[in-house]
Formats: C-alpha cells, sequence, structure tokens
C-alpha cells in the first residue's frame, strides 16, 4: 500500500451518521420471522454475517481513511493495494482511494477499484464501470464488499480478456468519509472521469502498461444516470479524455417519471432513504422531508445504515402494515421537483454513442420510462442503439446485456461508427411525462 505525494490541505469532511437499529426496525424484523419463515431466515442471516462485516470493516477501515492532506489534482492515486479476495481469468484487482472534486471545487477522497487485464492492449483503452445502487453505508460499496464481482460476471473478464482496464468507483461519500451522491448527476461525472485518470495512473505504476485516452462509460441503473451524466460532462472535466460512448443498462434516467410510478411502491423503502440522505445534505435550503410518512421519518437513520438487502426486507415488514416511504406523491412536492429536474441526465455531446439496455420486465426502473428516453433522445438526433430484452428484470439486465455491451465497446474502440436504431419504436408505450 502505498500514498501518493502532492498534497493540498482538505477540509474536514463531513462525518455520517451512525445509529442503531430503531425499536420500530426490531420489532418489524421480529414479526417478519413470525409471519414468513423463509423472509425469517434471510433476517436472521443478515444478522448473524454482521459481526463478521463489522470485523471486515474494521480492518480495511484504515486504507479508507484519507489522509491529513489530500493531493489537490484530481485522479491522482492517493494509495493502492491488491485485492487478493478477488479471481478472475483474466486480470488482477487493485483496491484504490483517488481524487475527484467536490461541487466547491475541492478535492475529496472517493474510493474504488481498478482491474488489470493480464494482457494488456497496446495501448489499452479504459472502460468506466458505474455500478446500480447498492445501499448508503460505508460497507455497501463494492470496493468493501466480501463479493465485489456482483454484476459483472458476464462482461468484466471478457473485457479483461481483451486487454482492457476497468476503472470501478464506489462514489464520493460511499466507503469514505463526506456526504453521500447519490443520484447527483455532475459528482458522480466527477467520480467517474477521475476514476479513468485513476486507472491510467494504476495501470502504468502497478502492471506497466500503457492506456490510450479512449474510454467508455458502461453501467447499471443508478450508475446509468451517473454515465449519462458523465457522457455529457466529461469533455468539460477532462478534455484530454477522448470518451466513445455510454452503455446503460436500465438508466434511472427519467427521475421524475420514475419517482411518479414508484413512489408508493415498495420499491420506495430501498430508493427513498438513499434519495433523501443525499438531498437533505445537498439541498439544505430546501424542505426534503415534507413528502415523507411519520414512518420513514422515525425510521430513516436505521435505513440509512443498511444495505440494499437489509432495506429491502424491511420494505417487506412495512409494507405488509400498509406503510408507505412518501405520504404524498414527491413529484408534486415543490423541492423533490426542483431536485429531480436539476439531476435529470442532459443529453450528451453531439455525435457521442449511447446503447441502452432495457428489460422489459423490470419492476424497478420501469420499462415505459426509459421508452420515454429512447423516443424523446432519438427525436433530438442523439447516435441511440436500443437493446430490449424481453421477460428480463432489473436485477438481471446488466448481466444479460454484458456481453453485447462487449461487444459494443469493441466496436467504439476499433473506430466502428455506431448505427442508430431510432428507426425502431420501443416495445412498449412510453411513460407519459409528469408536468
Amino acid at each position: 500500500m502505498s500514498d501518493a505525494p502532492g498534497p493540498s490541505q482538505a477540509p474536514q469532511q463531513q462525518a455520517k451518521r451512525k445509529t442503531p437499529w430503531s425499536p420500530l426496525r426490531v420489532v418489524g424484523l421480529l414479526v417478519v420471522v413470525a409471519l414468513v419463515g423463509a423472509m425469517g431466515y434471510a433476517v436472521f442471516k443478515v444478522v448473524a454475517n454482521d459481526r463478521e462485516v463489522d470485523k471486515r470493516q474494521a480492518q480495511l477501515e484504515p486504507f479508507y481513511t484519507p489522509p491529513a492532506q489530500v493531493p489537490d489534482q484530481p485522479g491522482v492515486v492517493i494509495r493502492s493495494e491488491p485485492m487478493p479476495e478477488v479471481t478472475l481469468a483474466n486480470g488482477t484487482a487493485q483496491r484504490i482511494l483517488y481524487t475527484s472534486t467536490n461541487s466547491d471545487g475541492v478535492t475529496i477522497a472517493v474510493s474504488g477499484m481498478v482491474f488489470l487485464p493480464k494482457d494488456p492492449a497496446r495501448p489499452a483503452p479504459v472502460v468506466a464501470w458505474a455500478h446500480p445502487t447498492l445501499g448508503q453505508a460505508d460497507k455497501c460499496a463494492p470496493s468493501r464488499a466480501a463479493n465485489p464481482l456482483s454484476d459483472t460476471q458476464s462482461w468484466l473478464d471478457a473485457m479483461l480478456g481483451r486487454g482492457w482496464v476497468v476503472a470501478a468507483t464506489d462514489y464520493a461519500g460511499l466507503g469514505t468519509p463526506g456526504p453521500t451522491s447519490y443520484l447527483l448527476g455532475e459528482q458522480s461525472a466527477q467520480d467517474l472521469v477521475n476514476s479513468v485518470r485513476a486507472a491510467k495512473a494504476v495501470a502504468q505504476s502497478v502492471a506497466q502498461a500503457q492506456t490510450s485516452d479512449e474510454w467508455v462509460l458502461w453501467s447499471h441503473s443508478q450508475g446509468g444516470q451517473a454515465a449519462l451524466w458523465a457522457a455529457a460532462k466529461a469533455p468539460q472535466i477532462a478534455p484530454e479524455l477522448s470518451n466513445l460512448g455510454v452503455a446503460a443498462a436500465a438508466p434511472a434516467a427519467e427521475l421524475a417519471e420514475i419517482m411518479d410510478a414508484q413512489w408508493d411502491k415498495n420499491v420506495a423503502w430501498v430508493i427513498g432513504p438513499e434519495a433523501t440522505q443525499t438531498f437533505v445534505d445537498a439541498y439544505p435550503q430546501l424542505d426534503v422531508l415534507a413528502p415523507l410518512s411519520a414512518v420513514a421519518r422515525e425510521d430513516l437513520d436505521a435505513l440509512e445504515e443498511q444495505c440494499t438487502l437489509g432495506q429491502g426486507l424491511q420494505a417487506e415488514v412495512l409494507t405488509t402494515f400498509d406503510q408507505t416511504f412518501f405520504s404524498t406523491n414527491p413529484s408534486q412536492d415543490p423541492a423533490w421537483k426542483q431536485i429531480v429536474a436539476e439531476q435529470t441526465p442532459p443529453v450528451p455531446p453531439a455525435g457521442v454513442p449511447v446503447l441502452l439496455v432495457q428489460g422489459t420486465s423490470d419492476q424497478v426502473v420501469l420499462a415505459p420510462t426509459n421508452a420515454l428516453l429512447q423516443t424523446s433522445w432519438c427525436a433530438v438526433g442523439v447516435n441511440m442503439t436500443a437493446l430490449w430484452l424481453g421477460e428480463v428484470d432489473h436485477m438481471k439486465v446488466a448481466i444479460n446485456g454484458g456481453p453485447t455491451v462487449v461487444q459494443w465497446a469493441a466496436d467504439r474502440f476499433a473506430g466502428v461508427p455506431q448505427t442508430p436504431t431510432c428507426a425502431f419504436p420501443p416495445p412498449v408505450t412510453p411513460a407519459t411525462p409528469v408536468d
């Protein structure tokens, strides 16, 4: 493990809330055990695993603690170390702490991973992976997980086998100190672009591999929103790099329409706490809590300390008793309307290839919302190709679409022009835009 030089005094970062389980959660979990045996087993499994998770996180904490002085240049590797827990046929993994830039223009420490091919291309292009929603507690960060390869089995080794370097940011505030950045588009764009800079440095220092300035974005769900923002902002953030396109599986792109359709559903107990936590910090002048139910406000801190599995179990408890996260539709709330409008991804620069991958059975990022994305972006001339996967749900869309993305990226790196599929309408009716 090595620390990079080049200091500039970094401001003290905001500590995250650590909240014990609320009585509501304890009672709710016991009710689930009594009512649903299978789910009760899952709850006990999660609880039994907590001690091992806590032990692992304590061992990792020194790596994720930023130095007193953080380098003042974005994309600098502060430290890196091998990840022996990761087994890949065609490459190796490095855990990294690197610099990005926050909304005030100050460099901050962000964690992530870099996957290095055993036989790198000469020079090796870079793929920046943007992960989906996993939870907001530090332990939920992919680079801190016991199994960090979730969502990657159909494409990561294939990319490494082609000699590409893959960067995987955790995003600001997930895994590291400071406020979280869930669905904050410009922050996520900074983290993704700077992960590419960091990956190039790691490839050079660890594998003595030369990298090209060409790169593409590949993403899923929350990561899709982040990647679309990165595609739009990359030329300003890193003009020295050449982004050749963005592939997004079930991207959370049409935020207002997703929120309007899902606000009173089970999934709001997973997505709602993530968004609320971040928006409260990012928009202190707005009343973000106004549309939340009383139960959601009571249990918010506890929900924020869980990863998506725990949140999903809690959602089952609360919906069993007809509890909703929001008491009113946030798409009609002034604060949320402003935030969602500001965080909806803009169209990418003219000509940038976009690959949309969407399952028709997705119950999280609903298919009609990305049918709307396809039709609206095609209407303004975005170079979009859409891959619609019949009967594929949200959890499987990146895995099922992964092999297509590998070939798509290979074509971009080879200079093959993308042919848009805008002449072919989506297989589902687009969502009606929210006023």
